[in-house]
């Protein structure tokens, strides 16, 4: 409460525009922008078929995109915040939500998942996590699942009572912990995979419930006219649709971002490696890995001295 929220910190130091924007655009649907990222897949594809032939080890399109956008939250830590309550806060995670059906036909039901990420991961640990969260959520409901359905059997009146409810104490920064952690809306970016249905991209709404600030949508690639060496071509091309809003994060800031996302996809350098940064955390978390790390410090400390008593004993 009061510009305190267990899933991010008040940033202050905003110009004061900045700080009247939320007030003047109440909701995201008066913030939000739209825009499209038209990515070459040449260098992906031969990427991928690299790593297959050669490592014998497996990649999507999927796994290269989510990767690339969790190394480019990493980078340009002002894309991980949030507005909400007319107040701007810096996430402490870096989260992703996206929803997949658990099977390709009208009946499947559909899963949200929602992962967590230090931002230090290379893209081999950020595939390992998007599929065992696909492998998890094919065995029956997750926790972001399961509150849903807690929801859907009670009356539409006290559904919606309880939504409201949510609503407001989210803005007032009291909604609880373990609320935020399941839930899809308080997230980092959205993702929907549209490719993997034969879709084209589409332009989709990001929510005034939560505080997503942009929504990727991924598109079925193409061929299709591109310019090369002043030379009309056709080249393979996938393209994004991202929705975001802009009380935030200003243009000049997140134009950069997106032009940086693209020469990573297009180059498909240095997503092997991990990113030699501090993991994006809370403070709490942060004091408790620190505490932890010394106390390995301390006992590796204790290890060695008693090799070296030992050592010396035996020599004399």
């Amino acid at each position: 409460m009061f510009g305190f929220r267990s899933d991010g910190v008040r940033v202050r130091d905003v110009a004061a525009e900045a700080t009247l924007i939320p007030y003047i655009m109440k909701t995201r649907n008066d913030a939000t922008n739209y825009t499209l990222l038209d990515i070459r897949c040449e260098k992906m594809d031969e990427w991928i078929k690299e790593k297959r032939e050669k490592e014998g080890e497996v990649f999507s399109y999927m796994d290269i995109l989510l990767a690339s956008a969790v190394r480019i939250y990493a980078l340009r830590p002002k894309l991980n915040r949030f507005t909400i309550g007319n107040r701007i806060y810096q996430r402490n995670g870096l989260y992703v939500s996206f929803t997949a059906k658990r099977g390709l036909s009208d009946e499947a039901p559909d899963n949200t998942m929602k992962m967590r990420f230090t931002g230090r991961e290379n893209i081999y640990q950020v595939r390992d996590i998007l599929n065992n969260a696909i492998k998890e959520s094919t065995k029956g409901q997750n926790d972001t699942d399961k509150t849903a359905n807690i929801l859907k059997i009670l009356p539409a009146w006290l559904t919606n009572f309880g939504v409201g409810c949510f609503k407001l104490m989210d803005k007032l920064g009291i909604l609880p912990k373990k609320i935020i952690d399941v839930s899809p809306f308080h997230t980092s970016f959205y993702f929907t995979n549209l490719k993997s249905l034969r879709g084209d991209w589409i332009f989709h709404h990001i929510y005034n419930f939560g505080t997503t600030g942009m929504f990727f949508s991924i598109g079925k690639e193409k061929q299709q006219p591109v310019v090369e060496d002043d030379e009309i071509k056709i080249g393979k091309v996938l393209t994004l649709g991202i929705t975001t809003e802009e009380r935030y994060c200003d243009g000049f800031y997140f134009v950069r971002s997106v032009r940086m996302w693209k020469k990573l996809l297009e180059t498909m350098t240095g997503l092997e490696e991990e990113l030699d940064i501090e993991p994006i955390e809370s403070k709490k978390e942060r004091k408790k890995r620190l505490k932890q790390l010394a106390k390995e410090e301390k006992l590796k400390a204790q290890t060695e001295a008693q090799e070296v008593e030992v050592n010396t004993i035996e020599e004399k």
